[in-house]
């Protein structure tokens, strides 16, 4: 069973962005989906949400703009 851990456990890379796709249900629609290489699998739950509220970092249901002071402190842990 999954469950919601409420934390950042993957550091991943774009590879390629708005790629065509079709897909909508109840619940989200995409019409464009991107390409992403795991750069590494992070297995603590440092990076939680509130540390990154801690930073200023919102809810992250989306794409969030951050600080370079914000990334840099989440680059230290990952």
């Amino acid at each position: 069973m999954l469950k919601n851990v409420k934390a950042i456990k993957y550091k991943c890379e774009v590879v390629e962005t708005d790629i065509p796709y079709e897909y909508k249900s109840k619940e989200v629609s995409m019409t464009k989906v991107m390409k992403i290489k795991l750069l590494k699998k992070i297995d603590n739950n440092n990076i939680n949400i509130e540390f990154l509220r801690s930073l200023g970092i919102p809810l992250l249901r989306g794409p969030v703009t951050i600080s370079k002071e914000a990334a840099s402190k989440i680059e230290e842990i990952a």
